[in-house]
């Protein structure tokens, strides 16, 4: 055998070999593909929550001051000592009763408890405890700042040419009329913030399953093409591998 018969049929087994080992790595990437395929173009389960029913727990010094408000014919705030929130409805009540006292308001016409009331209804209209806590501290902190500004003592005490302006109204502002004003505007603009927070979460959410759903399309679509493609290449790798070993047996032959 010469050196070129040597040559060309290392050549030869050369090309098998490769052939060989690209149909291990096309079958390998096929199988691969065909398993991501499947999870990618999966429909997501629903997700099933665990329904796990706990006991409810009173403690007694909620029920005491119920059965005293109750039978005192006082309204309860419904702010239980547990309240994740209790601080931040501790601070509303010391700046509300501090301003009512500062302008002489008696505690029957300052009513706290029934403010307080009005602000938890507020708080649990949010479902999430992370907004009913942004709620409940804001709305302290914005109490606190609101009752002791200058400005807003200026309400109460307006300059004498003011007062014997005809065109003046005769509904004189009073603290609690304050307080209650500040407590509807923060709910007013907190809830209108929230609502428009929640609508663009709502349209991103709905952007990002329109992006799921065009991809899902994609892959349902490009997965068999690409599995197509590697069986083709399979058997164009097979049909190369037959050629070469066909040429080398008619090369031994004819020596």
């Amino acid at each position: 055998m010469t050196f070129l018969q040597k040559l060309e049929s290392l050549y030869g087994g050369l090309i098998r070999l490769l052939t060989a080992v690209l149909t291990l790595a096309l079958l390998a990437v096929a199988a691969t593909t065909l398993v991501n395929w499947q999870r990618a173009t999966a429909t997501e389960p629903e997700a099933k929550a665990a329904a796990t029913q706990v006991a409810p727990t009173i403690s007694g010094d909620d029920l005491v001051k119920r059965v005293i408000a109750s039978q005192g014919g006082k309204p309860d705030n419904g702010i239980s000592a547990d309240d994740p929130n209790r601080a931040a409805y501790e601070r509303m009540s010391k700046a509300i009763d501090a301003f009512a006292r500062k302008h002489e308001v008696s505690k029957e016409d300052a009513d706290v408890d029934s403010v307080l009331s009005t602000i938890h209804d507020n708080v649990n209209y949010f479902d999430a405890d992370a907004m009913k806590a942004a709620y409940a501290n804001g709305l302290a902190d914005a109490l606190e700042r609101t009752l002791t500004d200058a400005k807003v003592e200026a309400l109460l005490n307006p300059p004498a040419a003011k007062k014997d302006d005809a065109w003046s109204s005769d509904e004189d502002v009073t603290p609690m009329g304050i307080v209650n004003d500040a407590v509807s505007q923060y709910d007013a603009a907190f809830t209108k913030q929230a609502n428009r927070d929640d609508s663009d979460a709502t349209g991103a959410v709905a952007h990002k399953e329109k992006q799921d759903a065009a991809w899902r399309s994609l892959l349902r679509a490009g997965g068999p093409l690409l599995l197509l493609i590697l069986v083709l290449q399979l058997l164009t790798f097979g049909r190369i591998e037959q050629n070469t070993r066909t040429l080398t047996g008619q090369s031994k032959q004819a020596n």
